[in-house]
């Protein structure tokens, strides 16, 4: 975790937790090589979320469907209740904006979830 880049500027995701979507922007997607094929990992003691690449259909790796901005949005409620009741983040219905930090050595980044910051509704500028 120690290889951290200092090329954490615009990588950031935001999850919403009414309707268990989270909205990755392309710089972020860029970050880690705009691949086709994307890997979540939870690490709960961290209370870290990574978002890695792939470039295949791997086990449990979701096939992105970008708009024509370059946007992706994922839906999981699933994943999202689990780290809610792991790892007690993000409990408040509503949107959250992640900050992430790349790993140098690989194409990932961690969002730490318990500095997410909690967005007004009305804030629909992201």
């Amino acid at each position: 975790m120690n290889a951290v880049t200092n090329e954490n500027t615009n990588l950031f995701i935001r999850i919403n937790m009414k309707c268990y979507r989270i909205h990755i922007p392309k710089m972020t997607l860029k970050a880690i090589g705009n691949p086709k094929y994307i890997q979540w990992g939870y690490e709960p003691k961290a209370k870290k979320l990574m978002l890695t690449s792939v470039w295949h259909n791997e086990k449990n790796a979701v096939h992105l469907h970008l708009t024509k901005q370059g946007v992706c949005y994922v839906y999981s409620k699933a994943m999202l209740e689990g780290i809610r009741c792991v790892g007690g983040v993000l409990t408040a219905d509503g949107s959250y904006l992640l900050k992430g930090e790349k790993i140098k050595q690989m194409p990932a980044i961690y969002f730490m979830l318990e500095k997410a910051i909690f967005m007004d509704e009305d804030d629909v500028s992201l």
